[in-house]
């Protein structure tokens, strides 16, 4: 896995990190 500070950047939105997705993606 990715540590929860890896800068990642979607294709549908602006640059995020791996603990906003997991917090805030309910894709996830």
């Amino acid at each position: 896995t990715l540590p929860l500070e890896t800068t990642v950047y979607p294709g549908h939105g602006p640059e995020t990190t791996i603990r906003q997705e997991k917090n805030y993606n309910p894709f996830l």
